[in-house]
């Protein structure tokens, strides 16, 4: 099955189970961690996704509505189609990071993760443009903002929203994250 389809489907029945008032916003979590392993690749991910109500703050560590989709567990259907979605688009060394490269002169952090991790965000983020394309979440929720984040907040998180918000639904959260975060 298509990465990106199999995203595409299980964030939209995700979303259809979702009967609460007043979301503002819809937040994806993508994250590697060297102690999440599969098949022996170190670094492998973690997706969910949550909203957000309207009193919530962007940054809440509340689960409302959390859906861990991909925890790297051995047999997984999930993480098999990502590593098949790497393996097939050329990533080399699956979650490996090089350190060297990851900072510049100053020490200020210009990597892109582990292998294999932007290429995993960027995809989602394609998934959840074609959600606000396809009008899957306006007809649901209203205009709200599918926000795309790490732990961190990095510049690639940024980067990830903004793709994610073609009509730019999440205007007012990038301004929020530029002015709270300083960005890595």
């Amino acid at each position: 099955m298509c990465c990106k389809k199999y995203f595409y489907d299980k964030f939209i029945e995700i979303i259809n189970q979702w009967k609460e008032d007043e979301i503002a916003a819809i937040s994806i979590l993508v994250y590697s961690n060297e102690t999440y392993v599969y098949k022996g690749i170190k670094n492998f991910f973690e997706i969910s996704i949550r909203y957000i109500q309207k009193d919530d703050k962007y940054d809440s560590d509340d689960v409302k509505g959390l859906k861990v989709i991909l925890n790297a567990e051995e047999d997984d259907e999930t993480a098999e189609i990502i590593l098949e979605f790497l393996v097939s688009n050329g990533v080399k060394n699956i979650g490996s990071e090089d350190f060297e490269k990851s900072y510049d002169e100053n020490m200020n952090y210009i990597g892109k993760g582990p292998n294999g991790y932007y290429e995993v965000l960027n995809m989602i983020s394609e998934v959840a443009r074609d959600l606000q394309l396809h009008g899957i979440v306006n007809k649901k929720f209203g205009k709200i903002p599918i926000i795309i984040h790490n732990l961190e907040y990095s510049w690639y998180s940024e980067e990830a929203t903004i793709l994610a918000n073609p009509n730019n639904e999440a205007k007012e959260f990038i301004e929020y994250f530029r002015e709270k975060f300083e960005v890595m």
